[in-house]
């Protein structure tokens, strides 16, 4: 049993920074455009955090993938990459039902 890294611990704080990130940033930014467009600077902004957060939720992942860590660490790993795939299959039902429902 290894104790957890503090390599594995940053990159948590990083993943818990940029997906927190996402929301601060969409609550906080002042939409812009006009019209149909209008707020769509916040969903990109939403997106790019969301992004970083699947980026260093993916590395969380493979790096603790080589640990041998308990139970409770190991889910706690599994969480953000958890989450990323929330976000992802919610994102994929939208567009789902969009194209199917919204004619």
């Amino acid at each position: 049993m290894v104790r957890f890294p503090r390599t594995l611990w940053f990159l948590l704080g990083l993943w818990l920074a940029a997906f927190m990130g996402s929301f601060i940033a969409f609550a906080l930014i002042e939409p812009t455009g006009s019209s149909f467009t209008r707020g769509m600077n916040r969903v990109g902004a939403f997106f790019g955090w969301q992004a970083a957060a699947i980026g260093l939720a993916v590395v969380l992942w493979w790096r603790a993938r080589q640990l041998t860590l308990s139970k409770g660490l190991w889910w706690m790993v599994r969480v953000p990459i958890a989450l990323a795939a929330l976000l992802i299959g919610a994102i994929l039902m939208l567009f789902g039902w969009a194209f199917l429902f919204a004619g």
